[in-house]
């Protein structure tokens, strides 16, 4: 069987290919297994990578500007209320002044918490994607090992048992008949 190649199953996902070439792999297609197999699992894997959302350059390094920011934020909010509590506030404002301080603190952390868990989630669901498409990989191509380590076997059997045929023909016959190849 003629199989089509990498390049032309994949022309075949995104219809690239000339109609006679789009032709005769639809045809291929109609009655091979292996190859139909591995054009589908490339194109569920291409449909759950378009599906997949997007990961910002941000969470790939870890870094965030915005992060940053919000920190940076903070500390110049603390450092002016504590140099304004210390110098002109009495207790009680000291009091309302860190409870303020302990909210701002709160909220930021819930922040923080929120985008890393939003940033996690995305993560994981690229990863379960490429994860998926990996496995469907793996599996066309034991598919394909398969059937070659089949082919493999089927071809020894054949070639042994003519060897032991000549084998039988020597020990009856010891001269070896004419044009015969060993």
């Amino acid at each position: 069987m003629n199989h089509p190649t990498r390049e032309e199953l994949i022309s075949m996902l995104y219809d690239e290919n000339p109609p006679t070439t789009q032709a005769r792999i639809s045809a291929h297609l109609r009655s091979c297994t292996v190859c139909l197999e591995q054009l589908e699992a490339w194109r569920q894997t291409a449909e759950a990578l378009d599906h997949a959302p997007a990961l910002s350059t941000q969470s790939q390094r870890g870094f965030s500007w915005t992060s940053l920011a919000k920190y940076a934020a903070a500390a110049l909010i603390v450092l002016g209320l504590g140099f304004l509590g210390g110098k002109y506030s009495t207790a009680e404002e000291l009091g309302r002044m860190r409870a303020q301080i302990s909210q701002l603190n709160e909220q930021s952390l819930a922040s923080i918490k929120s985008e890393n868990a939003e940033q996690l989630s995305r993560l994981a669901e690229t990863l379960e994607a490429k994860i998926k498409s990996a496995r469907l990989q793996n599996a066309a191509e034991y598919a394909g090992l398969h059937k070659e380590l089949e082919t493999v076997a089927v071809l020894t059997q054949a070639s042994l048992q003519r060897a032991q045929d000549q084998i039988i023909q020597l020990a009856v016959d010891p001269k070896p008949a004419a044009g015969a190849k060993f």
